[in-house]
């Protein structure tokens, strides 16, 4: 028998937790309600369009300037050859941009 299963969240299970909180390795806690943007991929390179967030990303704070930013991911290369740069992209585009990463 062959059955077939979408692709969503079964909102009966999961539902918005007003108490919810998520404490980030710098200490910051994120509530319900903060304005938070987020970046996630495996690797942050530029294949996955991360150079272009970085550089966008003095803009938005400057339109949004209580937004917290989460980025996640790593400093190795998914698709494609290394970059020709000795830095890890996550430090390179962080210095490009003026973005304190921590």
């Amino acid at each position: 028998m062959i059955k077939v299963v979408y692709d969503g969240v079964d909102c009966t299970k999961l539902a918005p937790n007003a108490e919810a909180s998520l404490t980030l390795p710098n200490g910051k806690v994120l509530r319900p309600g903060d304005e938070v943007l987020t970046f996630v991929n495996r690797n942050l390179e530029p294949y996955r369009g991360y150079h272009i967030f970085m550089r966008a990303l003095p803009d938005v704070m400057a339109a949004r300037p209580q937004a917290q930013v989460v980025i996640v991911g790593g400093d190795e290369v998914s698709y494609g050859s290394p970059p020709n740069k000795v830095e890890p992209g996550k430090t390179f585009f962080c210095r490009k941009s003026a973005i304190k990463s921590t």
